[in-house]
């Protein structure tokens, strides 16, 4: 067996944000915390994932094509990518 270390955090909501976030938490069948970890998850996520997106949008502008073959050195070489 094996030990996760957490953390609390405490943050600040108007009573009408909470009270709409636990009906809604409830009405899902999840906690609160759980509500909140899996948002925090979910945008920190999307962060993780938005380089690679970046990277494809920046091959499409500049007319990259999948079909060249490329080598670990080559894709590591800054000359051929500008």
């Amino acid at each position: 067996m094996y030990t996760v270390a957490v953390a609390n955090v405490t943050i600040t909501l108007d009573d009408s944000v909470l009270e709409r976030a636990r009906s809604y938490a409830a009405e899902n069948g999840i906690s609160f915390n759980e509500l909140v970890r899996n948002l925090i998850k979910q945008a920190v996520s999307a962060q993780e994932g938005a380089w690679l997106e970046e990277m494809f949008d920046l091959a499409d502008r500049n007319g990259w094509r999948s079909t060249e073959k490329w080598s670990r050195e080559d894709a590591y070489d800054a000359k051929r990518i500008r």
